[in-house]
């Protein structure tokens, strides 16, 4: 039963905020974390598709989510819709690797100068190999090959360093 704060009753107001508004607050931060840079995209696609990884991710207690955007991403220079697909492709190869771990860590890193766009989506294995995909099913970084060969100026690289797997995409701005 909660207790009764009378009209006036400044230290009793401050007693049940403090044991119980102040806990909810904490755990709600710990489940969501600070996901404020997601402000920082201003493309609507990219950025409903972070606000979505951080949706998947939150009701996933095994995995810890980074995200890491430095500056306004507003302008890129690719299309937007290319971005999305790569994006999405990049981020279901670590949801997908991650959802099995035990403790795992994904992480999105999104930065943006005068000559060039990153995008860099990385997740924890569990040893020092990702999970392979069976029968040749894993078509998406065939589609982002499809993609990357229409513009002239876009480095992609994927690889295994310790454990972590790192997709990394690097678009030079004419």
């Amino acid at each position: 039963m909660l207790p009764l704060i009378t009209n006036g009753d400044v230290q009793g107001l401050k007693t049940y905020y403090n044991e119980h508004i102040a806990p909810i607050n904490e755990q709600l931060e710990k489940e969501l974390g600070d996901y404020s840079q997601i402000d920082h995209i201003q493309l609507p696609l990219i950025r409903a598709r972070v606000v979505e990884l951080i949706n998947t991710v939150s009701l996933m207690p095994n995995v810890d989510l980074y995200i890491g955007i430095d500056n306004i991403i507003d302008n890129v220079p690719i299309k937007e819709m290319d971005l999305f697909t790569i994006l999405n492709i990049y981020l279901d190869n670590a949801i997908e690797e991650v959802a099995s771990h035990e403790k795992a860590i994904a992480a999105v890193y999104m930065t943006i100068t005068p000559d060039k766009f990153t995008l860099m989506v990385e997740n924890s294995l569990k040893g020092k190999e990702s999970t392979t995909k069976p029968l040749h099913t894993n078509k998406g970084l065939e589609i982002v090959r499809d993609i990357i060969i229409t513009y002239p100026d876009i480095v992609v690289h994927t690889h295994i360093e310790m454990n972590w797997f790192k997709q990394k995409l690097v678009v030079i701005s004419e």
